[in-house]
């Protein structure tokens, strides 16, 4: 029996990661393979929670002024994890609260699944409610232990009004060097800070330990709702460059191709399997998602039970298992950070 490494994401509120998960399996599983993975949520509601069932720990909640409380998560491993829900009413302030509450426990570090978070305050807010002051001359705020900013975002920061300019220009000169590339629109607040910055797909595949399924599985399948330009950090970007480096067939479940997704084949070789089995509206799409998914699944399953069978040795296209024994480099703890040339980078961290 074969294997597949099964890694998707959500289909948004009305389908969660793990319930895609379930569902793909089952189609899988009934086409004749073996299924190993995880769902991977990237920040959205609910992160805290799953990461905590994956990884096992504890669910804490801090209680916010003027706001329903907050929940972090406190991992087994002595890691502290905090999704989007810290983020309210497009300030940062209730940020800030959690975090303190987070280091009081001396967490071995922190991660800030905050990607895809739009419309803040730029990080004015949790600079407040920490108590810094990005002044020339100020002495740099110490972080009480590693925080990794997980980023889904495009490479630069929507700077758009005057006031967001001055505010990057003030971090530069208190930071000593730019930090206005970096991703996301908390990017260069928290990179002034010292906070290192991770493409969070990636980095979560790897801390779940899935990095070596993608040795032993004959392919790789994930689902996401949409598929447009590359977005660094993303599902998308993690499957095709897992799929250039481990030279494994790699698919995605696709509920809706949008313009520009044709940049992801420059990344790594991704086939884009449909999951609508013909043109339906957005509300049949919720109703059957379930169903549409699991069927999908299936019958790409069928088809690859094909790659099973070995080609006649010595002829082109002959199937090869062979690998060196080693880790692929996008696997590996130093290929983890932004690649030289991006402009989202890593900042150096204390």
């Amino acid at each position: 029996m074969g294997r597949v490494l099964l890694v998707p994401g959500g289909l948004g509120p009305h389908m969660g990661a793990a319930a895609v998960r379930d569902a793909a399996a089952r189609g899988l599983v009934r086409s004749g393979w073996d299924v190993v993975g995880a769902p991977l949520m990237l920040g959205e509601p609910g992160t805290v929670e799953a990461l905590v069932r994956q990884m096992g720990g504890r669910v804490h909640t801090v209680a916010v002024r003027g706001a329903e409380p907050v929940r972090y998560g406190a991992l087994a491993d002595g890691t502290a994890i905090l999704d989007r829900t810290a983020i309210r009413e497009h300030g940062t302030q209730n940020l800030a609260v959690v975090l303190r509450r987070v280091w009081e426990n001396k967490p071995r570090r922190v991660l800030l699944a905050l990607g895809g978070v739009r419309q803040t305050d730029f990080g004015r807010g949790l600079y407040e409610g920490l108590g810094v002051e990005p002044a020339p001359g100020e002495p740099r705020w110490p972080l009480p232990s590693p925080v990794t900013h997980l980023v889904v975002e495009p490479g630069t920061v929507p700077v758009a009004g005057l006031r967001a300019r001055e505010w990057v220009t003030r971090l530069e000169e208190w930071r000593g060097r730019a930090v206005g590339h970096y991703s996301g629109e908390l990017g260069p607040a928290l990179a002034a800070l010292g906070v290192d910055a991770r493409p969070a797909a990636a980095y979560l595949v790897h801390y779940l330990k899935l990095s070596a399924a993608t040795e032993s599985a004959d392919w790789i399948l994930t689902v996401v709702p949409t598929i447009g330009p590359t977005v660094y950090g993303g599902i998308g970007a993690w499957a095709a460059e897992t799929a250039r480096r481990s030279r494994r067939p790699t698919w995605m479940l696709v509920g809706q191709l949008l313009r520009g997704y044709q940049e992801l084949h420059r990344t790594g070789p991704v086939g884009l399997y449909p999951l609508l089995d013909q043109i339906q509206t957005q509300r049949q799409l919720e109703r059957r998602a379930v169903t549409l998914v699991e069927q999908a699944a299936y019958r790409l399953g069928v088809g690859m039970q094909a790659t099973l069978v070995p080609a006649p040795r010595g002829r082109p296209g002959e199937r090869s298992r062979e690998h060196d024994g080693h880790e692929p480099e996008s696997l590996r703890d130093g290929g983890m950070d932004g690649e030289p040339g991006h402009p989202g980078g890593s900042p150096d961290v204390q």
